[in-house]
């Protein structure tokens, strides 16, 4: 790998570090997590500075000895209006994934396994463009559509699919549990 790859590679590594931590992160954390020379990450935190100082909703903010990469303060009543409500709630994306593992599904049958909370959900879902209804003569299921896939970033071969869920939900079990 030329150095010029190698650099865009931990510049794009730093800024999903700093982005998906929501906190400052420590240099001696980069190094770690990224195998990293300290001054090469130091190096591309400048470069991600600049960036960032110009027409751009974020900013790098230096502490002590870490950085957070955050909104800028101007802008964020207007993130908070976006942000204060999950994009599904626990309910509803229990349903999409039902529908996703077990689809196509008729209403019947998600109400078997949901109960009557599917109606809500489905007119959720359907307004995100996560299911469609198809008609199957006298019988409508649902099922997922592409832009499901899209959003997250799964396998669109149903066995393929479902081990994914599987693995996912494995790494879900082995996280520590927060007191």
């Amino acid at each position: 790998m030329s150095k010029e790859l190698e650099i865009t590679k931990l510049r794009q590594q730093l800024e999903a570090a700093l982005l998906a931590s929501g906190r400052p992160v420590y240099i001696e954390e980069l190094v770690k997590i990224l195998k990293a020379k300290p001054k090469d990450i130091r190096n591309e935190i400048e470069h991600l500075k600049k960036i960032y100082s110009e027409n751009s909703a974020l900013e790098l903010v230096e502490f002590e000895d870490s950085y957070m990469l955050r909104i800028k303060p101007d802008l964020v009543a207007i993130a908070k209006k976006f942000s204060e409500k999950p994009f599904l709630s626990k309910s509803v994306a229990k349903t999409l994934s039902i529908i996703a593992y077990y689809g196509p599904l008729s209403i019947k049958e998600l109400k078997e396994k949901r109960g009557n909370v599917v109606y809500s959900h489905i007119k959720i879902l359907e307004k995100f463009r996560l299911i469609k209804k198809q008609d199957l003569g006298t019988k409508k299921v649902y099922s997922v559509t592409d832009d499901f896939f899209k959003l997250f970033n799964v396998p669109q071969n149903k066995e393929e699919l479902r081990k994914a869920l599987f693995r996912n939900l494995q790494q879900l079990e082995e996280r520590p549990k927060l007191p």
